[in-house]
């Protein structure tokens, strides 16, 4: 099964997400595979892996009970993940998780540092925003900083950073 599964991540484009998601809802066994693989070096079957537990996650709060312990090694992992397709979609994973303490603290150092980086994926930048965003609403200290890169930032970005952003400036007021 596990050579089913690394076929549908190697050989599916653009269709990948709807097989995958279809393959492991009819062979749920096969979860435990699709989050090890996510985290594989190996590519394309990473990064692939990765959005379809993206999409699981972002919509079925019971997979999302099952990742939940998984997030120190998520956030540990952003460091070491040798594709921007993982990243980006580990970004999206981790906005669903509750995430604290320690790894809370190094979270919001990498999306800061994401946030200013203008060579960046411009997702990553988007996300980043979001996930600092959200953890301001516990703690507000964080605001006025995002508030004073988001402003600045604006005049260099990209419609997706931009569009983010005056949705985040219009809520942090």
């Amino acid at each position: 099964m596990h050579d089913e599964l690394r076929a549908i991540l190697i050989n599916t484009p653009r269709e990948i997400r709807q097989v995958g998601v279809f393959y492991i809802k009819t062979n749920p066994n096969q979860l435990q595979n699709l989050i090890d693989m996510s985290f594989s070096d190996s590519q394309p079957e990473g990064w692939r892996a990765a959005w379809i537990l993206a999409d699981f996650v972002k919509n079925d709060i019971q997979i999302r009970k099952k990742i939940q312990p998984l997030s120190s090694k998520i956030v540990a992992s952003f460091k070491t993940f040798n594709s921007p397709g993982q990243i980006r979609e580990f970004l999206k994973v981790i906005q669903y998780l509750d995430v604290s303490g320690k790894d809370m603290g190094l979270l919001i150092d990498m999306c800061f540092d994401w946030l200013l980086d203008r060579k960046i994926d411009q997702s990553f930048r988007v996300h980043a925003m979001q996930i600092i965003y959200d953890y301001s609403k516990k703690e507000p200290d964080l605001q006025p900083e995002l508030k004073a890169i988001l402003e600045q930032e604006m005049e260099y970005a990209l419609p997706g950073f931009k569009s983010r952003g005056k949705k985040i400036l219009k809520l942090i007021g």
